[in-house]
């Protein structure tokens, strides 16, 4: 598959998946801070992701990159404040508060591109 079609075929993937015209979707685009998967969603996506594109994730570690979907009502203050600081903070910020690095849709074309997980943090050390 060529580099243009790998391209928009991943923009299409998650275009269907989240319902969200391609036009939306740029190589920035996040799927956490921009598209809302989190969670379980996340999961559920990066399960048809892999079984799509026949893709490696073992490497892949989704509590880097996704929070949890926790019911406990005590931390409800807590996931309230973050999710006001996400909205708030400029979109650099957004994964420092949380800890947790986004994942873009150029992450998931380098994915399908490898065949496995492309971690940006081992790739920024190497160099």
């Amino acid at each position: 598959m060529s580099r243009d079609k790998i391209q928009e075929d991943v923009k299409l993937f998650v275009s269907n998946f989240n319902n969200l015209p391609i036009e939306d979707i740029s190589l920035g685009t996040t799927l956490g801070d921009d598209l809302g998967i989190d969670g379980d969603d996340a999961y559920c996506f990066f399960e048809e992701f892999a079984e799509h594109y026949d893709v490696d994730l073992s490497q892949f570690a989704l509590d880097q990159h996704f929070g949890s979907e926790c019911c406990c009502p005590l931390l409800w203050p807590y996931y309230i404040a973050m999710w006001i600081a996400r909205h708030i903070a400029p979109p650099e910020y957004h994964a420092r508060l949380g800890g947790l690095e986004p994942v873009t849709i150029k992450d998931l074309i380098q994915t399908v591109r490898a065949g496995n997980w492309h971690n940006r943090k081992k790739s920024a050390e190497g160099r």
